[in-house]
């Protein structure tokens, strides 16, 4: 799982609005999966976010809006 760290530069939220991808501290996947306490429940529910997400016909689970 990669780690969400803090961007500040004033221009992320800016620059994703324009690519139409969250920043990763906005994105509900990464926030929720990543404020998960244990390894095994981050494990766990990422890959039944994961599964939700294909059956919506999402490639991916964080690219879920």
């Amino acid at each position: 799982m990669t780690e969400l760290h803090p961007v500040d530069d004033g221009q992320a939220h800016a620059l994703a609005a324009v690519a139409g991808v969250r920043p990763a501290d906005r994105n509900p996947y990464l926030v929720y999966v990543g404020g998960l306490d244990s390894a095994e429940s981050r494990r766990t529910m990422a890959g039944c976010l994961a599964e939700i997400a294909r059956m919506l016909g999402y490639g991916d689970a964080v690219a879920v809006p």
